[in-house]
This record gives structure tokens, sequence and C-alpha cells, in this order.
């Protein structure tokens, strides 16, 4: 974790250089941008949310990946590679209901639809029990 933030810190001025940003703008953008995690000075209606939103997402992700964690450690990695499948049109549809941030739902198309119901479906029929197959038969 460490060695992954000193080298975002060590390319940060050739990543701001390529999205046109000045190495001489960086420390403004990176106080601008602290102010606005943090809330502080005028409101800012680009702020909206901060920093409930922000640590909400660090909470959320945080969960998701522990929970990751233990599907992994108590089965197998591809019941958790099947269980991250499960989560994208999941959260796809929760994406899609009108939410405070934001507030014009969507409707999703019926192939989206029938395309979740087979994967969901695939999940359960892959994480039932089967019956247990005997290897030897009694003479």
């Amino acid at each position: 974790m460490f060695l992954m933030a000193l080298f975002v810190l060590l390319f940060l001025p050739l990543l701001s250089n390529l999205k046109g940003i000045a190495l001489v703008q960086l420390p403004s953008y990176l106080k601008s941008g602290a102010a606005c995690f943090l809330n502080l000075g005028a409101p800012k209606p680009s702020c909206d949310g901060a920093p409930l939103l922000p640590v909400l997402y660090i909470i959320t992700n945080l969960a998701f990946n522990i929970s990751l964690l233990n599907v992994v450690k108590s089965s197998s990695a591809v019941v958790a590679s099947l269980m991250v499948m499960l989560s994208v049109p999941v959260s796809v549809y929760i994406l899609s209901l009108p939410l405070p941030y934001l507030p014009e739902g969507t409707s999703l198309s019926p192939n989206f639809v029938l395309g979740c119901a087979i994967l969901v479906c695939g999940l359960f029929l892959y994480n039932t029990a089967r019956p247990a197959k005997n290897s030897s038969k009694a003479n």
C-alpha cells in the first residue's frame, strides 16, 4: 500500500501533464481538491455531498473487498469470480434508480433484464448442492 502511494506521488507530475495541467498549477489543484473533500471554505456546487459521499464510497468498497476475501477463504476463486459477476448487474440496477445525487432514473432494456436473469439462474444452479456420486460400487 505504501509502495503504491509512493509511485502515485512520483508519477503525479507526469500524470497531471498528460491531463493538461501544468506543473505550476498542480499545488492549487491539490489544495482545491482537499478543500472540496473536507468541505472547507465557501460551498461550491461541484462539492455537493463531500465528505459523506467519498467516505461512503470508501467504506462500501472496503466492505465489498473484505466480503469477497471471505468468499475466497470459505469457498473457491471460481465462486468469488461468479460473485463479482453478480455484482455488476446489481450495481447497474441500483444506479438506474432515482438516487439523491443521480436524480433521473432510467429504465433497463428487456435484454438486460433477461441477461441478468440468466446470470442469476446460472449462479444459483452452480452453487446448489449436487448429489454425491459413488465412485465405488458394492459387489
